[in-house]
């Protein structure tokens, strides 16, 4: 009866290791300790020094409102991004209002992975196309 009981824990034990390797993606071990694993943790990101450069992703504005932004990208695959009371929008150097973006306009984001790893739009720039003279 110990060797069943002694090998039904030992099967216990290995089915919660094989769950181990999925807490890293997530920036934190079981418990809540908050402790960061890893640079790709949605942790990490989060916490980046304001010296660390943002990823940047370049496309095609197809919607945007108060809460989301949705761009399209040269490989036309359509990403989200959640719009914040933090999210900053320009015009080159010019700081601008988000209803100045409308459908269609080119524009980069800067983004930042949020603990939920949904993506924070940080700073969208609207790229103007360089007019060369006729």
């Amino acid at each position: 009866m110990k060797s069943v009981a002694r090998l039904f824990s030992l099967g216990l034990l290995m089915l919660l290791m094989a769950g181990i390797p999925a807490w890293p993606q997530y920036g934190r071990t079981p418990g809540g300790s908050g402790r960061s694993r890893g640079a790709s943790s949605p942790r990490s990101a989060q916490g980046s020094s304001p010296d660390e450069p943002l990823p940047t992703f370049a496309g095609t504005l197809k919607g945007i409102d108060k809460k989301m932004l949705t761009l399209e990208g040269d490989d036309s695959n359509a990403l989200e991004f959640r719009c914040t009371k933090q999210t900053k929008y320009f015009d080159g150097s010019k700081s601008v209002k988000s209803t100045a973006l409308k459908t269609g306009d080119r524009v980069s984001v800067e983004a930042r992975r949020a603990p939920d790893t949904s993506l924070d739009a940080v700073n969208v720039r609207l790229e103007r196309q360089n007019q060369q003279p006729q």
